[in-house]
């Protein structure tokens, strides 16, 4: 048989530097059948021109406005499937691969593994690379909030399994996409991720990450922070819609945790000064009881 062919998503959005290093990264993977889809996701500041004309192995989509992460992320994944992609790479523009055999690895992981739906290798910080970012992923279905969790231990092929695995660095089989479908686009941010995994779950295949692959993540610099007014909009409106979808498995006191934890955030936000996330999570909050998805108030 032969190497498997993969096709590597990337999605950009005025962020020429991170991109760019991204870019230069995956050029140096010693995988033999692969191919890079670069979206860029509306840019304005130039930033597309430029990555065009540095990368010229490198298949550029100018969606012409912003999607959303779903939206964009999307339009690199069908034109991956239209290549004949057998594995799908959703990555992060503002990841880095620190070995040149991370997606030779990554994909002998998943050929060895037919029952793996999404894969991630574990993910640390940048430049902190010491650092876990992302080892486990939980959901708590009494709020529909997630979180990264610390294994307890790895089996003895180094593998984790997740509730949800968050945009990074996922590896598909494309037969999966082809039957789950892709990332839910009403989100436009954050959540797309957590519903798209359970509907993998749902299809019956795992969620994992190999603890025996790494990659870096930076802070993404597009929502300004955790606790800037992007993040905490869509974050917490998209809590809400989440639990719409879902709310069958979600506890029946859902609307009491999330005011216990709407009031946390508030506080930790006070703490900080980010008087702007506040009014963001209120925001969400609000939009979400409405009703509110696609692109909200942000950017």
């Amino acid at each position: 048989m032969g190497v498997p062919y993969v096709v590597t998503s990337v999605v950009t959005w005025n962020n020429y530097d991170d991109t760019r290093a991204c870019l230069d990264s995956l050029l140096t993977l010693d995988y033999p059948n692969h191919d890079i889809v670069l979206v860029d996701n509306g840019s304005t500041d130039g930033s597309a021109n430029r990555l065009e004309t540095e990368y010229e192995s490198v298949e550029m989509i100018r969606t012409g406005e912003n999607l959303g992460y779903a939206g964009g992320m999307n339009v690199g994944t069908r034109k991956a499937l239209e290549l004949g992609a057998e594995y799908v790479w959703q990555l992060n523009n503002d990841v880095v691969i620190p070995d040149e055999s991370l997606l030779s690895d990554l994909v002998e992981t998943m050929k060895a593994n037919p029952d793996i739906g999404m894969l991630t290798p574990l993910v640390t910080e940048y430049p902190d690379t010491e650092t876990i970012w992302f080892q486990k992923g939980t959901i708590d279905w009494k709020t529909g909030n997630t979180d990264h969790a610390d294994a307890e231990s790895s089996g003895s092929d180094g593998l984790v399994y997740n509730d949800y695995i968050p945009n990074c660095s996922l590896l598909f089989p494309a037969s999966v996409l082809d039957e789950v479908g892709l990332l839910p686009e009403d989100y436009f941010l954050y959540y797309d991720d957590v519903e798209h995994a359970v509907r993998i779950q749902d299809a019956g295949y795992e969620l994992a990450t190999d603890t025996t692959s790494r990659i870096y993540h930076k802070e993404s610099k597009s929502s300004k922070g955790e606790l800037g007014p992007m993040y905490s909009y869509y974050r917490s409106r998209n809590m809400v819609l989440f639990r719409e979808k879902f709310r069958e498995r979600i506890s029946d006191l859902f609307l009491l945790y999330l005011f216990g934890w709407i009031v946390e955030q508030v506080g930790i936000r006070v703490y900080y000064g980010e008087l702007a996330g506040v009014r963001g999570l209120v925001e969400g909050l609000f939009d979400g009881l409405t009703g509110e998805s696609g692109k909200g108030r942000y950017p």
